[in-house]
């Protein structure tokens, strides 16, 4: 543009030098016509260069949208490597392989990797990437999620898992990994572990201020105050005790928690046959002194009820507890756990064959229903086992009354055999729970067949059965009904009883327990002959299994009881198929309620004491339908009474028990007079009046007084447990939750409750030339970690 004009000007100014006033005019105006072209000339060179850049932003932006397209279209293509693929950056080349890898079914390590070209790359099957570890892995929004859930409280796996699978839809979860992921978010909860042994007593005595019928009892060392034994009681376990105490059995596990005490659990049977939890205790150690004081405990909570039945391992010193404290009761032990320590103990020192014709030959020898071929049996054992009689003599010898069957076939058992039923309470709860639903189910399903046999035959007793016991226990006693049928029935002469006692013998059964062969005597007919007179005898009858050898023996006595060889009637409590079948057949037989163990019955049922009132059955085989009831004759089932003791539950327990329904209805009468109290503005006379009553009554709170001010002063008096250090792998215990996993921060974490450990290294590092022994749990001289008394 500028030139431009410099060119119009030359020439205007040449122009204008040379030309005349007429001529004036003429270049005036073609100087204005210059002018204008000119400025024409600038407006549509200046509008030409803006349509220009127009045009170029256009272009641009074109190109933008053209790389972008590009690039969706780029990530949208099947990934592909080959060979000579170039990347910019490591991180780039990294995620690249990892989104092949998972597309392709496969995963990368890096610097692990080779690939080698000369004969071609050889592709693998793809497998499901999922289960591969690269893929498997929580991402961080899913690890924040799991984080979240447990800090509220929500901690189990079950439910976090059906959370995280709402909340990522699509995403699949690793159960391992959820489980890592869940320990590694309580490692953030807030720690108090300094005061383990405090926060526990204070929630104890915080329970029992809330209900001062709780039995708490702590042992403490005296010199530094800390808690080496405990044991509690709710109101609950104490009515199960009183109620249920006839078989209570005593099971320990040790080094399951972070200061490896002993954790005692004691449980009874319910009249639902289910597991009951009626104590735990806390031992510092499992020496007989320790389980002294924990079954003298149980006793100061119960008011000295005696078990008549105690189920335990093989523990020496738990032996010598119990027969300190329960003299009278029947100690019976845990043939899970014999079985279990004879592999441990003697299959090293036996070869493999010879331990498994060891194991028969023991379990022939504890088969045995007399008592005399038992002794001798066991004599001629330890004889042929010579090397490891001294095993044999020194731990089952001692105790062999205790789980030979000869001497506890005659007491009730409820049909335990062991302890599993502490060790698995959990468990045992699961499957009950998952029972009662499939059987929920199965009985709105109409069916027919043995279902309805007792229904049929046994109409009059099943109705009695039903409204005297729980559901759950009328299944097995229905079951019996039910089976009788599969038996035949032959009655035999009362003069043939010497007869029968020379061919019911021992039949060596050597394959396992006894009692877990369904078909088996478990009694002899010549012990049961010891009990009663002939005179007392009424019938004798052989049932055999059709077609079948397999017989056992019934006999009808005149009292109205009776004996079966398969002694279900005294291990567990009610009458067995056999003696259905007679019932059926013999109109001598009759079936009365009180055959049934009354530790089985309802509550009301035992306190109204009904069951006296309840005429014997006696049925006829003649006709279908037709049951006769007869009340004539003795029918007072004495032998049985005297077999079974004195009556469990009785009426001084009841009037015990009473008081938990008496506390109840209180609180229940409480709430209704509070409200009364509000709605007619009488509130500080109802104070007023328990005011004055709980002064009359100041003595009876002195308990609760004396449990606030443990409660109140517990934090400051109370150390934790010494942490016991032994020799060997640990064993793998429960940890807590504030508890850290990994093995590297373990050991820290131990030694962290102790706060003078800093202390010690410095006296260490001051005493660098003492050549006494370290010890690896404080740092002090001159004892080593297995004798140390500091907190570790």
């Amino acid at each position: 543009m500028n030139i431009n004009s410099n060119m119009s000007n030359n020439k205007c100014n040449k122009r204008a030098r040379s030309s005349s006033p007429d001529d004036y005019k003429e270049q005036h105006a073609e100087y204005i016509n210059l002018i204008l072209e000119d400025s024409l000339n600038t407006s549509i060179f200046e509008k030409k260069n803006e349509q220009e850049k127009n045009k170029d932003f256009e272009i641009e932006q074109i190109n933008v949208e053209t790389l972008i397209d590009t690039d969706d279209l780029v990530e949208e293509m099947e990934l592909k490597l080959y060979v000579g693929q170039e990347f910019q950056t490591w991180p780039d080349a990294e995620k690249f392989l990892n989104e092949y890898s998972l597309a392709k079914g496969f995963s990368i390590r890096r610097k692990r990797t080779e690939t080698l070209v000369e004969n071609g790359i050889k592709i693998i099957i793809p497998s499901p990437s999922i289960t591969l570890a690269k893929h498997r892995k929580l991402n961080e929004n899913m690890i924040e999620f799991i984080n979240f859930c447990v800090s509220h409280g929500i901690t189990n796996v079950r439910n976090i898992r059906n959370l995280l699978s709402g909340q990522f839809p699509g995403r699949n979860i690793n159960q391992k990994c959820l489980h890592n992921a869940i320990q590694a978010a309580k490692k953030n909860l807030t720690i108090r572990q300094e005061f383990d042994a405090s926060d526990m007593l204070q929630y104890l005595y915080t329970q029992k201020a809330n209900d001062p019928r709780w039995f708490i009892e702590a042992k403490f060392d005296e010199p530094e105050h800390r808690l080496c034994g405990l044991i509690w009681m709710s109101p609950e376990q104490q009515h199960v005790w009183t109620r249920y105490h006839d078989i209570i059995f005593f099971d320990t596990t040790s080094r399951t928690n972070r200061y490896n005490m002993v954790a005692c659990f004691f449980a009874a049977i319910d009249n639902c046959n289910r597991t009951r939890l009626v104590a735990v205790a806390l031992l510092e150690d499992e020496t007989e002194e320790s389980f002294v004081w924990a079954l003298e405990m149980i006793n100061k909570a119960t008011g000295n009820l005696v078990p008549r039945v105690v189920f335990t391992d093989s523990d020496p010193a738990m032996s010598n507890a119990i027969s300190l404290i329960y003299p009278n009761s029947a100690h019976c032990l845990c043939l899970f756990h014999i079985d279990l320590n004879l592999k441990k103990n003697l299959r090293s020192k036996l070869t493999t064959k010879v331990f498994q014709e060891f194991r028969k030959d023991f379990f022939k020898c504890r088969n045995t229903l007399a008592s005399a071929v038992f002794e001798v049996r066991w004599k001629n054992l330890k004889e042929k086992y010579s090397i490891i009689s001294g095993y044999l003599n020194r731990q089952l010898d001692p105790l062999k009354a205790k789980w030979a069957i000869c001497y506890i076939n005659i007491q009730f058992t409820a049909g335990a055999n062991s302890t599993q039923r502490v060790e698995k309470i959990q468990q045992l709860l699961d499957n009950e729970a998952n029972y009662v639903r499939v059987q929920e189910y199965k009985d709105e399903i109409p069916s027919v067949g043995l279902e309805n046999v007792t229904k049929r035959y046994f109409a009059s007793i099943e109705k009695i059965v039903s409204d005297y016991l729980m559901a759950p226990m009328v299944i097995p006693i229905c079951k019996q009904m039910q089976e009788c049928f599969y038996y035949d029935a032959f009655i035999l002469e009362i003069t043939q009883w010497e007869t029968i006692i020379k061919t019911h013998t021992e039949d060596d059964y050597s394959e396992g327990v006894r009692e877990d062969h369904y078909e088996l005597a478990k009694i002899l007919f010549s012990d049961i002959m010891a009990t009663i007179t002939k005179s007392e005898i009424v019938e004798i009858w052989r049932i055999v299994v059709s077609c079948g050898a397999k017989s056992q023996y019934v006999i009808l006595i005149s009292d109205g009881s009776h004996r079966c060889t398969c002694n279900l009637l005294i291990t567990h409590g009610y009458p067995c198929r056999h003696f259905y079948k007679v019932l059926r057949t013999s109109p001598n037989a009759k079936w009365h309620i009180g055959l049934i163990s009354n530790r089985w019955y309802k509550d009301d049922k035992i306190i109204s004491n009904s069951a006296i009132h309840q005429a014997p059955i006696s049925l006829c085989s003649n006709t279908l339908d037709n049951e006769i009831i007869s009340n004539t004759g003795s029918f007072d089932l004495g032998h049985i009474t005297k077999i079974r003791g004195n009556e469990l539950y009785t009426p001084d327990l009841q009037e015990l028990n009473n008081n938990r329904i008496k506390y109840g209805r209180a609180h229940g009468m409480m709430k209704k007079v509070i409200n009364l109290a509000l709605a007619t503005n009488s509130y500080e006379e109802l104070i007023g009046m328990c005011q004055d009553f709980l002064v009359s009554k100041q003595e009876i709170l002195g308990n609760q007084n004396r449990a606030e001010e443990v409660l109140n002063n517990v934090e400051l008096n109370v150390a934790n447990p010494v942490i016991t250090v032994r020799k060997g792998r640990p064993a793998g215990r429960v940890k807590s939750a504030v508890e850290i996993q990994d093995k590297e921060n373990r050991k820290s974490c131990l030694k962290s409750v102790d706060f003078n450990i800093q202390r010690n290294r410095e006296i260490q590092s001051d005493s660098s030339r003492d050549n006494r022994k370290t010890c690896h749990n404080c740092g002090q001289k001159g004892h080593n970690r297995a004798t140390c008394k500091s907190t570790g």
